[in-house]
């Protein structure tokens, strides 16, 4: 019996075992789903951000080849404000889609034709550095500026650049800039208008100084991510700041951060919109927004119910299991156990008839061994009580040849007393 519950204790052991080893199993095989799942995502956002960058740098090589053309015209380069206004006014109706501005600055600095006329008369470079660079650069080579206050009176509000190309009439005198001005606060409408990412994800654009060009947290624009204020919203996240260092330097890579208490994955991309100016694309999603694509598709129930199919199937193996050990095991020994039982009373026919097993296993193979062990006792058993029943009957024989002696003795006996007392009173007389 000790050792049936020590077989049982071990096989439910053993079932343990395989179940928790199931689980884990599953567990890894959910947890290299969720990475594999996230490393999609992270490839997604790398193509993602890229296709962003590429956008936006042929974007600006698009405008700066334009507006180089466009300063050939003879209306732009015209000393009479009111025929290059009038162009200008032309030209962004046409061209002026992704442009807050269009403005001509003659080589002074100032500005002395405009679109948005309540530029007219101002100071470029005391406004942007930048145009001061255009200007002062015996090249005179295209420049693109850091983020700005708008000048005032511009149509939208918000942080604003602009780039400028020069102007050269035929003889290669350099008249000025012709340049356009940027509200990144249209950045999400006019560049980033079919950007979705999951449901929480989103894009931020950065110079590479770490101003913040557009993010779709309007509080967050125009700041600098090394400021003390981005500093302390960030929790001054170590992994987030070594994003800002590689998006300054043009890198490329992929990151996980954790920003107000959410885990998530970042891609960045430099976008290179002109030579020396890099623009840094990053695209970021929560991994909770992971979770719910599992939740969506269903994988986490159909691992629910794949665990509970294994589970099922080990509990049936083990039943399974417990049943045969029974029947095959210690059924026979149970049979031995009560054969040696009737043995023990005397009873060789019920004991022969509980190891009737035809088998060929080792519980069949003992059975029919002690069986013919039995068969021995039984045929001696039976020699020894013939031998036993002759000797009885020999015994009884002679019993009764000493009781008939015995008999005769005690008649002489009596014969005897008789005769002595007959003899005794003869001698009286």
């Amino acid at each position: 019996m000790q050792k049936r519950t020590l077989l049982i204790s071990v096989n439910i052991i053993i079932f343990l075992l395989v179940l928790a080893a199931t689980l884990i199993f599953t567990q890894v095989l959910w947890g290299r789903l969720v990475e594999n799942l996230i490393k999609e995502e992270q490839e997604h956002e790398m193509t993602f951000a890229g296709n962003i960058a590429n956008i936006l740098r042929l974007e600006m090589e698009n405008q700066i080849t334009l507006f180089t053309q466009i300063a050939q015209l003879p209306e732009i380069q015209s000393s009479d404000p009111a025929v290059c206004n009038q162009k200008l006014d032309d030209l962004f109706f046409k061209y002026g889609k992704k442009l807050t501005n269009i403005g001509r600055m003659n080589a002074k600095g100032i500005f002395d034709c405009s679109y948005n006329r309540d530029a007219i008369g101002v100071n470029g470079p005391s406004v942007a550095p930048h145009l001061k660079t255009i200007i002062e650069d015996p090249e005179h080579r295209p420049v693109l500026g850091r983020i700005i206050p708008p000048v005032a009176g511009t149509v939208s509000a918000g942080p604003i650049t602009s780039f400028h190309v020069p102007i050269f009439d035929k003889n290669g005198k350099f008249l000025g800039t012709l340049g356009g001005a940027i509200n990144f606060n249209d950045l999400k409408d006019k560049y980033l208008k079919d950007v979705i990412v999951l449901q929480q994800g989103y894009a931020v654009i950065t110079d590479d100084n770490g101003d913040i060009l557009y993010h779709p947290r309007t509080e967050f624009m125009g700041k600098n991510v090394w400021s003390e204020e981005m500093q302390n919203n960030t929790g001054r996240s170590q992994a987030l700041n070594e994003m800002w260092k590689n998006v300054a330097a043009g890198k490329t890579d992929i990151v996980r951060y954790v920003f107000e208490g959410k885990e998530k994955i970042a891609a960045y991309v430099p976008a290179t919109v002109l030579p020396g100016r890099v623009w840094g694309v990053t695209v970021t999603v929560p991994l909770e927004d992971l979770q719910k694509i599992l939740l969506t598709q269903g994988i986490n129930r159909v691992f629910l119910q794949f665990n509970l199919t294994i589970a099922a199937i080990i509990i049936l193996a083990f039943i399974l299991l417990q049943f045969f050990e029974v029947r095959w095991l210690f059924k026979p020994l149970n049979n031995m156990d009560a054969a040696l039982k009737k043995l023990s009373q005397g009873d060789f026919t019920d004991a022969d008839i509980l190891l009737d097993g035809g088998g060929k296993d080792e519980f069949s193979q003992l059975s029919q061994n002690l069986r013919g062990a039995l068969a021995v006792l039984w045929e001696k058993t039976a020699n020894v009580d013939e031998a036993v029943a002759e000797k009885t009957r020999t015994l009884e024989s002679k019993v009764a040849e000493l009781e008939a002696a015995n008999k005769a003795m005690i008649g002489r006996e009596l014969k005897m007393m008789e005769l002595k007392k007959e003899i005794e009173e003869l001698k009286n007389k």
